[in-house]
């Protein structure tokens, strides 16, 4: 390993990420005119420090690249448990999202860099961001299987615990995103989106990396107040979120693109130097090309056939979308999609919408009773 590349890296990190630091809490604010600091934008800072203190590892035993490298693992335990002090300061919200799963009770994407306190209110930002909670907890459990001292107490143990169980829900609420702008007709609601679904749902979050990483650092005794707790996943959890993992492939062209399509990206019939590049003319191409919708404008809910498949699919979103609920989704998932007593209220999918549009017409009451269903 070239020793002037690493010093080389080390001066640039320096000059371009630590220097920025924040003394005493460790975190890294988006700009110098302004102290907040993203939770995403604090992690990636930190994965490339921590990957240049473990390059230092591979170098030789001296004293000037041993001390390099113990600089960048403590920045990077610093900036790791900065994160952590400001999830803890709202602590309720991690107990509340587990009961209500309301975005207003879901952790803040972005923080004082002076303080750790919240920069904005819960309804000026779209803070409910599962990917960026999910980035952090298979961060620290990368960082502490490599032996980085992270986390130091019981209490803290408890609260990742209850993170884990934060995002275990992922695969049925809707976030704002990678990009914190919602759906997008950029009315500020929340969607389902792939690239939440796929942190959440990775084994690596949910199973894996927490429980290995913090199995090591028990038997490692890296501190020994907490020796005998046990990370423990959602595995029932992780199984349904597997089966949304196939939202990946049949997701809509979206607007822009993430992360959840970057990856099936690839440059072909690229241009090398001077070359020309042929162009077959309009009529080489298929008819059906010319013939694609592209606008991002579905046709008015009145225009559609009432009988068709297209109508009742847009009827099923609005009422996903109003009611800001996947209990048809999620019904065999929890015990009690079958419980009466919100029977009003609870939106059950088409079969209930097209038996009321019929009891409606032929003026009758609904034949389908409580005790009927409840047997």
């Amino acid at each position: 390993m070239d020793k002037k590349k690493l010093d080389y890296y080390y001066d640039l990190l320096n000059s371009t990420i630590v220097c920025y630091q924040n003394t005493l809490t460790g975190l890294i604010p988006s700009s110098q005119s302004s102290s907040h600091a993203w939770v995403r934008d604090n992690v990636y800072a930190s994965l490339s420090i921590w990957g240049l203190s473990l390059a230092y590892r591979k170098l030789p035993d001296v004293d000037e690249d041993r001390s390099r490298g113990y600089e960048l693992e403590k920045c990077v335990v610093k900036l790791m448990r900065g994160i952590l002090v400001c999830y803890m300061m709202q602590a309720e919200k991690v107990e509340a999202m587990k009961i209500y799963q309301d975005p207003l009770h879901s952790l803040h994407a972005k923080f004082d860099a002076n303080t750790c306190k919240t920069v904005v209110s819960d309804e000026q930002w779209g803070h409910l961001q599962i990917d960026a909670v999910s980035l952090y907890l298979l961060t620290l459990a990368q960082m502490t299987a490599s032996g980085l001292r992270i986390i130091w107490t019981s209490e803290e143990v408890a609260f990742v615990q209850n993170l884990v169980f934060y995002i275990a829900d992922a695969y049925r609420i809707p976030d704002y995103g990678i990009w914190e702008r919602g759906d997008k007709t950029n009315h500020g609601l929340p969607e389902l989106n792939t690239s939440s679904v796929g942190m959440a749902k990775n084994s690596h979050v949910l199973r894996t990396s927490t429980h290995v990483a913090f199995q090591k650092m028990f038997t490692r005794q890296l501190f020994a107040d907490v020796t005998g707790q046990i990370i423990r996943g959602m595995a029932k959890k992780v199984k349904a979120a597997k089966g949304v993992a196939a939202v990946t492939k049949i997701k809509e062209i979206p607007l822009e693109t993430d992360l959840a399509k970057v990856v099936n990206c690839c440059c072909i019939n690229y241009r090398v130097g001077e070359q020309p590049i042929p162009l077959k003319p309009d009529k080489d191409y298929p008819e059906w090309l010319w013939s694609l919708r592209t606008e991002r404008r579905p046709p008015p809910l009145d225009q559609l056939d009432k009988n068709s498949y297209a109508y009742w699919r847009r009827i099923r979103r609005e009422n996903m979308r109003r009611w800001n609920r996947l209990a048809a989704l999620d019904g065999w998932h929890r015990k009690d999609h079958r419980s009466l007593e919100d029977l009003p209220t609870r939106f059950y999918g088409d079969w209930n919408i097209a038996a009321k549009d019929w009891c409606e017409k032929q003026k009758l009451e609904p034949m389908v009773s409580k005790e009927r269903l409840q047997r």
